[in-house]
């Protein structure tokens, strides 16, 4: 509905006043004449001529809407403006008198300074005298502990917490029935759901527990804290009988919790003394492969006494992460398009000294990382680079003090897709990748790598990299590697949620 540039869609005549400015518009006096609203100055002037159907002084932002629907807000450095929809539009009884209409029919009594939906279409956002309040279709207030900035402003997908901005998470628990007594438990997306406000170090204390049986660390979460993370959604689902986990995601689904996300952290817990086996922790992981997710699922097992047996309880959290790049990096992009590898290794100096120069000192390290990775990511054996000057540049880069594991890891899991053509020379440029890598300590995804050596050793025509395969072979059972049907074979849990933690599940 809106959009992030200034759109006149709105008219107003400004005497000697920018209608952008929202200092001149919170100083403003509204008032109304012939049953539409203006706003003058202290000194009577008129700022903007009585033709608005509301002008509304919300926490954040001057509201003013005509009486055609067209909109604007204008907040501290913004404005945006838009259009809304005649069932979207609060109703307005008189200066300082608005509620809202269904229908028809009053559902939000006219006793508000402004009325908006929350949450799609069953709950309302109402802000009166500075105070802010949600109400449910009947007026009555609800989710009395959540504060006002959380999801107010939101129709679609709501509740973020931009961590650069707030200290509190508002989490959604599928309750799946209404709770007349609970006033936090309201319809989202046709769900009943409960919403309730955890503290950003309570959130950390449930992922971070040295005694779980899959215990995370703040290196595992250093994504999910880093300054380029934000717009954090939390999620949590309870069940208990057969397949625990595959109704946690069928609750997750139903609470529209995979709509829009690029990473995954999830924590489970257990009733004491019950484990809940690695392959069914796999599928669950797998099932999050074919929802929007871009990134690596992080996840950790652990245990809570409140639960009784056979039940399980997961939090889901969503977010994203994405640094803006600067100008300069568009030109180091098309340069990595057209010019040799050894031309790029040729300018890496000037690389660095133009980071030095144009990025703020906590960033350098982040943009240099980026920008290594893409060349790592595209060294493939398929643009006429022999191994040798792969390798040469792959030791480059990473003598350059540059943290490459997660590079690499990407630039193996390319290799890897080509080398299932059957290209002979696709497939030994992948073991010599893996050998690489091997011996440079990068965290390889032992499991599937050695299932894929021993299905190129079977083939015939790989008989003259049989020596390789083996070099390759024994390196990884000599790190303690399984096979696949190792792994779904082994009985010994925490063997296998061990074997989980360093194989990258």
């Amino acid at each position: 509905m809106e959009n992030n540039e200034t759109i006149n869609a709105v008219t107003c005549r400004t005497y000697g006043n920018n209608i952008n400015d929202v200092k001149v518009l919170r100083k403003g006096i509204v008032f109304e004449e012939d049953g539409l609203m203006g706003m003058k100055d202290i000194n009577g002037l008129i700022i903007c001529p009585p033709e608005y159907k509301l002008i509304a002084k919300c926490n954040e932002y001057v509201f003013l809407l005509d009486q055609k629907g067209s909109y604007k807000k204008a907040g501290n450095g913004w404005s945006v403006s838009g259009y809304m929809n005649d069932k979207d539009r609060p109703y307005v009884a008189g200066l300082g008198k608005v509620g809202f209409k269904v229908n028809n029919e009053v559902v939000i009594p006219p006793v508000y300074d402004y009325v908006q939906y929350a949450f799609g279409n069953e709950t309302f956002y109402a802000e009166k005298d500075g105070k802010f309040f949600y109400l449910d279709i009947n007026g009555n207030e609800i989710l009395t502990n959540i504060r006002w900035f959380e999801g107010k402003d939101r129709n679609v997908t709501p509740l973020y917490l931009r961590s650069n901005e707030f200290t509190h998470f508002t989490a959604m628990e599928y309750i799946g029935r209404p709770q007349p007594e609970n006033p936090n438990v309201i319809q989202l997306n046709g769900e009943w759901t409960e919403l309730k406000r955890y503290d950003k170090d309570e959130i950390s204390c449930m992922l971070i527990d040295p005694s779980d049986d899959l215990a995370l660390t703040k290196k595992n979460l250093s994504l999910f804290y880093s300054k380029f993370s934000y717009e954090y959604s939390l999620y949590f689902a309870c069940a208990k009988g057969k397949d625990p986990l595959k109704k946690c995601f069928r609750h997750f689904q139903q609470m529209k919790a995979f709509n829009n996300s690029w990473y995954y952290v999830v924590k489970l817990w257990q009733a004491p003394g019950e484990h809940v086996s690695a392959t069914d922790l796999k599928d669950f992981i797998k099932s999050l492969d074919h929802t929007d997710q871009l990134g690596e699922v992080v996840m950790a097992v652990g245990h809570d006494e409140k639960l009784k047996p056979s039940e399980v309880r997961m939090l889901l959290i969503t977010y994203y992460n994405e640094r803006r790049s600067e100008p300069f990096e568009d030109e180091w992009s098309e340069k990595c398009s057209e010019v040799s590898i050894k031309d790029l290794m040729k300018a890496v100096p000037d690389l660095k000294k133009t980071i030095d120069n144009e990025v703020k000192d906590e960033y350098q390290e982040d943009v240099y990382y980026d920008q290594i990775k893409d060349i790592i990511i595209n060294l493939r054996y398929d643009t006429s680079l022999s191994w040798t000057e792969v390798e040469t540049a792959l030791d480059y880069f990473y003598q350059q003090g540059s943290s490459t594991t997660h590079a690499v890891n990407r630039f193996l899991y390319q290799a890897w897709n080509y080398s299932k053509t059957d290209d002979i020379k696709a497939i030994e440029f992948y073991l010599q990748a893996i050998l690489w890598a091997l011996n440079h300590g990068s965290a390889v995804n032992d499991s599937n790598n050695i299932d894929l050596i021993l299905y190129l050793a079977t083939k015939e025509s790989l008989i003259p990299l049989a020596n390789m395969i083996n070099e390759i072979e024994k390196e990884l059972l000599k790190r303690g590697a399984m096979s696949g049907a190792e792994l779904d074979s082994n009985t010994d849990y925490f063997k296998e949620l061990d074997q989980m933690r360093t194989a990258g599940t």
